[in-house]
């Protein structure tokens, strides 16, 4: 299963952290707006119940994917 996810933040959120940053911060700092963190398996699975599409069962490894990519291509020429 892949790893990892996304965060994601609500332009609403961000919009005034971005005005508040530049009318008060000052120049060489950094912030992090970020919000709500979602794995892989979560987006496909809310993706599966919206659309009722096919459910995602087995995510393939990335390397397999690049490992088997050129013969994909292959097959389908």
């Amino acid at each position: 299963m892949w790893r990892g996810g996304y965060s994601f933040s609500d332009v609403r959120d961000v919009a005034p952290a971005v005005v508040a940053a530049i009318e008060h911060g000052e120049n060489g700092e950094g912030y992090i707006l970020a919000s709500h963190y979602v794995t892989i398996r979560e987006i496909f699975d809310s993706l599966h119940k919206l659309t009722g599409g096919r459910e995602i069962k087995v995510m393939i490894p990335l390397w397999l994917v690049r490992l088997l990519t050129p013969l994909i291509a292959l097959y389908y020429k």
